[in-house]
């Protein structure tokens, strides 16, 4: 449970490649869980989370920039593979995926700790609330051009 504080609480201060950087780490966390869980229930529920990262990944790219098109190619790809995971019952398939998912979190690591990362806002993060009557509600700061909606 304490790590799901900790995630609660970064995901409420992160910025948007913060964002991606935790659901990276999800991602990573739940394709090991899966490693571990081989042969058990456990592995086709950890490759559901795992999966469930990827389509998270997947949705929030802004497709009219060409990186993110090739990102979203990378996506299909480990979503494949986690399902070839689950029909074969075999860690090959998940091995591969978290290669290419820790090579991809290494990455944004460098871009959220570079100083002059553009399009970072001063003080306001875009992100998720939920209203009084239980309404999820997004903010995004006007102007910012990502690879990733928020």
């Amino acid at each position: 449970m304490k790590q799901q504080d900790e995630y609660t609480q970064r995901i409420a201060l992160a910025s948007p490649a913060q964002l991606v950087v935790i659901t990276y780490e999800l991602l990573i966390g739940h394709l090991m869980d899966a490693k571990d869980a081989i042969g058990t229930e456990g592995f086709t529920d950890a490759l559901a989370k795992a999966r469930a990262c990827v389509n998270e990944l997947s949705a929030a790219l802004n497709l009219e920039l060409s990186l993110s098109a090739e990102l979203l190619q990378l996506y299909i790809y480990i979503n494949k593979l986690l399902i070839r995971a689950q029909m074969e019952n075999s860690t090959e398939c998940v091995e591969e995926a978290l290669k290419i998912a820790v090579h991809l979190l290494a990455g944004w690591r460098d871009i959220e700790a570079a100083p002059d990362v553009q399009n970072r806002d001063k003080g306001m993060y875009a992100g998720l609330t939920y209203t009084k009557n239980g309404v999820l509600s997004e903010y995004e700061p006007d102007g910012a051009e990502r690879g990733y909606r928020v």
